[in-house]
């Protein structure tokens, strides 16, 4: 590894003046668990790291009116065993569980997670279809947008050079619940093949859907919402030929590719079966049934 220059900033305002300063030649140094090794292999060079360990604002879970926020650099293990989050949306605790080793989970950082901006960021999903937001800071002040519009390409995120991800936003669910399906070979420890996360709420009188959110992971240049799949069962009642259409329809709008882990048709398959895998699930969830 070659030689860097270390900053330890002691306050976020102090954080955000040097990435002002430095106009994207410094970069954000959060757990580490993807930075790190990077650098390690000299992929990735870099003249300056900018530490956020010291900074108390990023850091912890809000339990508010309407939303539970997570600060950026709050560790994976603290969301995963947080039990506000397990009681309102364990869809994103269980997520978090078949990521890497327990290593990982008390080093990685879910901000570093969203902000590697990996195809298969396995917090993504669980995320987008929880509806969450992102609040993104900078020394002119913060903004704040959909997660669905934070990830822009392949390892490409919504941020400035001068922004960082201070916190994600995620609103308390009116009812409902999700499942997370994660394909890989040895599961936990393996980068997702496919990934599919479902959040369904019913009209409880009629049994049919009032909110469906589809979300895919490892199967296009990044995380993404299956907006068209959504719409084809928003408003039914969830029977064995809709939930097959909507299936068909996420995976035709998928876009893999083929690697070493998997070829293009078979990950294609694989969103189609775990969509429909996802969507009786979260019926079970729901309801305890399913057609």
């Amino acid at each position: 590894m070659r030689n860097f220059k270390y900053l330890l900033p002691s306050s976020l305002p102090e954080v955000l003046s040097i990435l002002a300063e430095e106009k994207g030649k410094a970069k954000i140094l959060a757990g580490g668990t993807d930075l790190l090794p990077l650098m390690s292999s000299r992929q990735l060079r870099l003249d300056k790291l900018i530490s956020l360990k010291m900074i108390e604002e990023l850091q912890g879970i809000e339990n508010e009116e309407k939303f539970i926020t997570v600060g950026a650099t709050s560790k994976l293990s603290e969301v995963e065993e947080s039990p506000l989050l397990k009681k309102t949306m364990p869809i994103l605790s269980s997520a978090i569980g078949e990521m890497g080793s327990w290593q990982i989970r008390n080093r990685g950082t879910v901000g570093g997670n969203l902000c590697n901006a990996s195809p298969a960021a396995d917090t993504a999903a669980p995320l987008l279809v929880l509806g969450s937001e992102v609040s993104l800071q900078s020394a002119q002040g913060q903004r704040r947008i959909p997660l669905a519009d934070f990830f822009i390409g392949l390892g490409q995120t919504a941020l400035k050079r001068d922004e960082i991800l201070a916190k994600i936003i995620i609103p308390k669910p009116a009812g409902g619940d999700g499942v997370y399906i994660k394909l890989g070979r040895r599961r936990a420890m393996e980068i997702a093949i496919a990934g599919v996360a479902v959040w369904l709420l019913l009209e409880v009188s009629e049994q049919r859907v009032k909110e469906i959110r589809i979300a895919l992971s490892s199967v296009g240049p990044m995380p993404f919402r299956a907006y068209e799949a959504e719409s084809r069962l928003k408003g039914e009642r969830i029977e064995e030929r809709a939930v097959e259409e909507a299936a068909e329809i996420a995976a035709r709008f998928s876009r893999p590719i083929t690697d070493i882990r998997g070829t293009r048709e078979y990950r294609t398959e694989m969103v189609r079966v775990l969509t429909k895998r996802a969507v009786l699930q979260a019926l079970d969830k729901t309801t305890g049934d399913h057609p």
